[in-house]
């Protein structure tokens, strides 16, 4: 049976209606992404010169967001030329209104990679950030308070391959 399954998946990637399948399957009830609306950007966001818009700068560039019934925001990007604010391949960024959170995680595509946190404190006075990236010797691991940083460590891809042997 999977095998057969298997089959017809690949006469339809070859004959090029997988998107119409996939945008009716996404139709389905419980296939969608169910309780989430259109909404406003959160204030955190709006703010002129806000001690998080200058260190992400890119949070300018925010084109529109979905706000789920848990209050999870989900903002979306520029696409230029194929790639998200002209860099990269996927870029996700949500924001918790009760946690005061954003969590970011990116690809561009090529061996860089990474994933963080924004913590928000005192009203805005207080941006505490994490940075998890890899490139293609190493990987870093970054903490800032109000755009400086704290602690960063710099890990060779030597030490990855140390480990899995």
């Amino acid at each position: 049976m999977g095998l057969k399954l298997t089959a017809k998946l690949a006469k339809l990637f070859r004959a090029k209606t997988i998107l119409p399948i996939l945008l009716l399957l996404s139709s389905l009830p419980g296939c969608s992404e169910a309780g989430t609306e259109e909404c406003r950007l959160p204030d955190v966001l709006k703010r002129n010169n806000s001690l998080l818009l200058k260190e992400f700068p890119d949070f300018e560039s925010i084109t529109g967001c979905s706000k789920s019934a848990d209050g999870l925001y989900t903002f979306q990007f520029p696409v230029e030329n194929g790639l998200i604010l002209g860099m990269y391949n996927s870029y996700h960024l949500t924001y918790s209104e009760p946690q005061s959170q954003f969590t970011f995680e990116f690809d561009a595509g090529t061996a860089y990679r990474g994933r963080g946190t924004i913590h928000l404190f005192d009203d805005q006075q207080r941006v505490v950030s994490t940075l998890w990236s890899c490139g293609t010797s190493a990987c870093t691991l970054e903490k800032k308070e109000n755009g400086k940083t704290i602690m960063e460590k710099m890990i060779d891809s030597d030490y990855y391959k140390f480990k899995a042997e």
